[in-house]
């Protein structure tokens, strides 16, 4: 079943010295830019992250791409970052 809810969405990252302006609604919920959220996840999801983007252009094989993401879709469900 849907629902409306009300949310607030910033226009620019709140991270002091920061200010970028914000390009996308999930930027603008957290109220952070991809560089300042990125900066913010645990260092083993961002260690997964790095891996399935350089994936992408290693010469990874089918399997290996798969199993970087199987990685980072592991730890985004742990809920420890969105």
């Amino acid at each position: 079943m849907s629902q409306q809810r009300t949310i607030t969405v910033w226009d620019k990252c709140t991270t002091e010295g920061c200010n970028r302006i914000l390009h996308s609604i999930k930027e603008g919920e957290r109220g952070l830019c991809s560089s300042c959220w990125f900066k913010t996840i645990p260092p083993d999801a961002k260690k997964a992250m790095n891996r399935l983007i350089a994936s992408a252009f290693n010469g990874s094989t089918a399997e290996q791409k798969d199993q970087a993401v199987d990685d980072v879709m592991e730890r985004s469900n742990r809920g420890e970052y969105a």
